[in-house]
């Protein structure tokens, strides 16, 4: 397999790993990738608009009441739900759990939400049960919306976030595995297209400064930071001419097996630590899944705090996923959900790195931690 070049600025003073996408000239290949959602599809402006255009469908045309979520997820998205007017209820399930909804009270008027946590999951459940009760399923394929159970999904209607795992402004994509009716297609809102052009500038502005050109740090980010704020505020909105245009350009399975390999490549590397709690694809999925990132959990929450600062200072920016807080609306958090949210970490292990840029990152993950302990 050709090895497509999607540098990171070496070693200079410009090297940084993780964080938002840049742009590369060059990266882009036509592509003609099969995808799970190729019969029909919604394309909105994110993952979000998807989620909240469906539970607003719901709503208004299929009867629904209800929608459960699982324990563990971001609360901003279940924030957003909530908006819709839709009565939120939950059910214990995160990404240590094996999926179990024997126990739920659920009844004609419900949709429950399951979601694909870092790509690591094998499946779809049996939903038969579920579906003689009157419960529609939707599934977040977001950490890997290419994956064996995307394409087998046995779910009434799936979506995912493009822009968490491809190189775009914005974009989410929803569609029905059994064939049900979607939404209408939504217009592109004008605070959208606005907010796709800032955060597709900073994206290029990002790879000048990445290969070293003439501006600041500052230049790009202030562009990323501001049109996130109009994605996250805006009403929900279709997709960007922007991205619609870069997603046919995509080599999906070349850029999936690349994270693979640097997964595979930490899992490796770090796999004599003993502070270090990887997370693994089940063990039906181990040879098919293509994790989202490198997901492992600290020894405590101290020293989770102690690196995630460490690394930072050496340009390495680690994700969250996702940090819960219990408070006024999410009174439903558990210990062991608030705990994982306090002692994990993602690594990016997406097509921008290569082995050596994942051997500096396991290095200096490494001492990070032995600093910690003197």
């Amino acid at each position: 397999m050709e090895k497509l070049q999607y540098p990171i600025a070496g070693d200079t003073a410009r090297w940084e790993h993780g964080s938002e996408f840049h742009w590369v000239d060059g990266s882009l290949q036509p592509s003609n990738t099969e995808t799970p959602w190729c019969r029909a599809s919604i394309a909105y402006g994110s993952g979000r608009d998807a989620l909240c255009g469906l539970v607003q469908y719901g709503r208004h045309n299929l009867g629904w009441r209800r929608f459960w979520l699982p324990t563990y997820f971001c609360q901003e998205v279940v924030t957003a739900i909530r908006s819709t007017g839709i009565e939120i209820m939950v059910y214990p399930d995160s990404p240590w759990e094996s999926l179990d909804f024997s126990g739920l009270l659920l009844k004609s008027g419900d949709a429950l939400f399951t979601v694909n946590y870092f790509g690591i999951r094998s499946s779809s459940p049996e939903y038969d049960i579920l579906r003689s009760r009157g419960v529609s399923i939707i599934e977040d394929h977001t950490h890997d919306p290419w994956s064996p159970w995307a394409f087998g999904s046995r779910a009434d209607w799936c979506l995912a976030s493009l822009r968490k795992t491809l190189p775009v402004p914005d974009g989410g994509v929803l569609w029905s595995p059994l064939g049900h009716d979607l939404p209408p297609q939504p217009e592109i809102t004008e605070i959208r297209r606005t907010a796709a052009a800032l955060k597709f500038s900073a994206m290029v502005l990002k790879g000048i400064y990445m290969a070293g050109g003439n501006l600041e740090k500052s230049d790009f980010r202030k562009l990323a930071i501001l049109g996130e704020k109009q994605i996250a505020a805006a009403p929900v909105s279709g997709m960007s001419e922007i991205s619609r245009s870069i997603l046919g350009n995509i080599p999906i399975q070349n850029w999936r097996a690349i994270r693979r390999q640097n997964h595979h490549f930490l899992m490796e590397a770090l796999s004599s630590c003993r502070w270090i709690e990887p997370l693994q694809p089940t063990m039906e999925n181990h040879e098919a899944a293509v994790p989202f990132a490198f997901i492992f959990l600290c020894d405590s929450k101290e020293r989770r705090l102690f690196i995630q600062e460490h690394l930072i200072e050496q340009r390495i920016y680690p994700a969250v996923l996702w940090p819960l807080e219990a408070g006024d609306g999410f009174e439903h958090l558990r210990a062991i959900d608030l705990d994982f949210s306090q002692r994990m970490l993602s690594i990016h292990c997406d097509m921008r790195y290569d082995a050596r840029t994942m051997s500096k990152v396991a290095d200096r993950l490494l001492r990070a931690g032995k600093e910690f302990e003197q």
